[in-house]
């Protein structure tokens, strides 16, 4: 299971929607049932992700490449960054860092890949955190940057849960 992540989606936005319509759409689209539809999604995905992922390795040049049920994932080791290509939806995730510069540093890359996506796919990348565009929006990079640090100071606030491991058979921590 990944962790808690900052998400940035990718949307084919019609002119005049809102950006919630749009998500509620996706999450109510079932390919399964056309498989005319799910077929032209993954043509259009394998298509595009060989364009996504030669430009990605010029900005990240030490990504890998995972193939995954759903579609594909490429993972840049040194960011944290995380992008999901699938049948439905490109998502791009990035970690909750505390510390101020390296959260600026990780978004403004982020920032660098939405935008070749957006070029390739023609797709509009959607900030859910702040609901608003995630390009192009004066003053979001610092807001993105401001609520990614004050979201991991409060994850480091919540108690850790012990893993079952950890646990006695009646869900009590176990002594060590």
């Amino acid at each position: 299971m990944r962790a808690m992540a900052y998400a940035v989606h990718f949307l084919a936005l019609a002119p005049g929607a809102h950006w919630v319509d749009a998500l509620e759409a996706l999450e109510q689209v079932d390919h399964k049932d056309d498989p005319r539809t799910k077929d032209a999604a993954v043509d259009i995905v394998r298509a595009d992700w060989w364009r996504i992922a030669s430009s990605m390795r010029r900005i990240l040049p030490r990504i890998e490449l995972r193939r995954t049920r759903q579609g594909l994932t490429c993972v840049d080791p040194s960011s944290g960054l995380v992008l999901d290509l699938e049948v439905r939806e490109i998502l791009l995730s990035l970690p909750y860092r505390s510390d101020e510069g390296r959260a600026r540093d990780t978004l403004a890359l982020a920032q660098r890949i939405a935008q070749v996506i957006e070029d390739e796919t023609g797709l509009q990348a959607f900030d859910a955190q702040l609901e608003e565009p995630f390009l192009g929006v004066d003053g979001g990079l610092e807001r993105g940057v401001q609520l990614i640090c004050a979201t991991q100071r409060a994850l480091a606030r919540v108690p850790r849960v012990p893993s079952s491991a950890e646990l006695d058979g009646t869900g009590a921590a176990c002594s060590r």
